[in-house]
């Protein structure tokens, strides 16, 4: 490892560092260090609440507020390591984006805390002057000088969080931008690996704006407030939907492959038990531009495997009996995940793409289906989740031949 990479994956975020580095913390993995903060934040907040005599609602209030803390400081470790464990592209293009994005969204100078302090500073002077009627409500009257500071430390915590949000989610769509550009400027594409995990970090972007939710009950009587609360979800969930409309405008396969995969009829699926016992069918396939999904039954040898062991292969392969040199294939190899029900209700729209998909390439195979398919075994039934369930590959590295010529395409 490379001493530049191990700078990377050292830089961390403020509220990491106190974590990481401040007992007791610091002697926890990182989950139970978020459970430590929570109940020493609680116990604190109860305790002022008890020996200053606050209302009770400053305990609900306060509640709500160390949740979202705790719960932003979740989703920001589910963004940043990935992003720290990641491989860099091996084109150097899209490098060097990738270094530079990853250089500033982890940067020494910490603008994620530039931001929050920003933000701080602002909602302090707000309601310490225009806004002084919130601390009555939060804290009721002359609360004492303890109880108001450590109000604006928690006034500092959420504003982090927020500050943190905006600064992740900009930088995000800056990335996302840049790297449209770079594949246009040279044509290509940007391995799918790359991709995946950049979209899945803008998916965890736009997720940072759901603990301001649990915000809203002390906002609820101030209407600027209100308003800021608001505007920050909106600004979090837009930036990020642009961010990933951007990513999916990239091209994650040369367009051979793309095609390839869109026209194969078939391909071989292969699959092992927990023990590395291999396991390999034909089947019918469909191709999103992004994943490769089929149908298997609930009995099937492969789900049963896949249980096991998530890592899986698929083959397509075109060829021409007459000419075995004039042939193209594909071997996709990546990770399985199986659609069950609740994968498939919170993921509607692509359950009616995947359809369409289904019914456009293989109409005859579901028209057959649906006539008879009532005198098929009870296994080989069509009906999705009683008897068949939808497989998603992503792909993590692929191989492709044309005309007996080998090509190696990064992961």
């Amino acid at each position: 490892m490379s001493r530049k990479k191990i700078q990377i994956k050292k830089r961390v975020w403020v509220h990491e560092f106190i974590l990481d580095r401040i007992p007791p913390f610091s002697y926890l993995p990182r989950f139970w260090a978020l459970i430590a903060q929570l109940i020493i934040m609680e116990v604190v907040g109860l305790l002022c609440v008890i020996v200053f005599s606050l209302p009770l609602r400053s305990a609900i209030l306060g509640t709500l507020a160390i949740l979202a803390v705790v719960v932003w400081s979740a989703i920001a470790h589910r963004i940043s390591l990935p992003l720290k464990k990641a491989r860099l592209p091996k084109n150097p293009d899209d490098r060097r984006t990738i270094s530079k994005y990853r250089r500033l969204i982890f940067s020494e100078k910490h603008y994620e805390a530039m931001a929050g302090s920003i933000f701080t500073l602002l909602l302090a002077l707000y309601v310490i002057f225009p806004g002084k009627q919130n601390l009555d409500y939060w804290l009721g009257g002359n609360p004492g000088v303890l109880p108001l500071a450590l109000s604006l430390l928690l006034l500092w915590e959420v504003s982090y969080r927020v500050g943190l949000g905006m600064w992740t989610t900009l930088l995000a769509s800056v990335r996302s931008s840049w790297l449209k550009k770079a594949v246009d400027k040279r044509g290509g594409h940007v391995p799918y690996g790359s991709l995946d995990y950049l979209e899945k970090t803008d998916l965890m972007n736009m997720i940072m704006a759901f603990p301001a939710f649990m915000l809203l009950p002390i906002v609820l009587s101030d209407f600027i407030l209100l308003m800021v609360l608001v505007g920050y979800c909106i600004f979090v969930v837009s930036i990020s939907a642009v961010s990933i409309f951007n990513l999916r405008r990239v091209p994650p396969y040369p367009d051979e492959i793309k095609q390839l995969l869109k026209t194969g009829r078939f391909a071989y699926f292969g699959s092992s038990d927990g023990h590395g016992r291999p396991h390999i069918t034909p089947v019918i396939y469909v191709f999103d531009g992004r994943s490769a999904f089929i149908i298997t039954s609930k009995v099937s040898k492969k789900l049963k495997n896949l249980k096991e062991n998530r890592n899986t292969a698929m083959l397509i392969d075109i060829r021409n009996p007459e000419e075995p040199l004039n042939n193209r294939a594909a071997l996709l190899r990546g990770k399985a995940t199986v659609y069950g029900v609740p994968r498939v209700l919170a993921h509607p729209i692509q359950m009616l793409r995947l359809r369409r998909l289904f019914h456009r390439k293989y109409p005859a195979y579901v028209k057959k289906y649906a006539e008879k398919g009532h005198l098929l075994p009870a296994a080989w039934r069509t009906t999705l989740l009683l008897r068949r369930l939808i497989v998603r590959v992503d792909v993590e590295s692929m191989l492709y031949w044309e005309k007996a010529r080998l090509i190696r395409i990064p992961g």
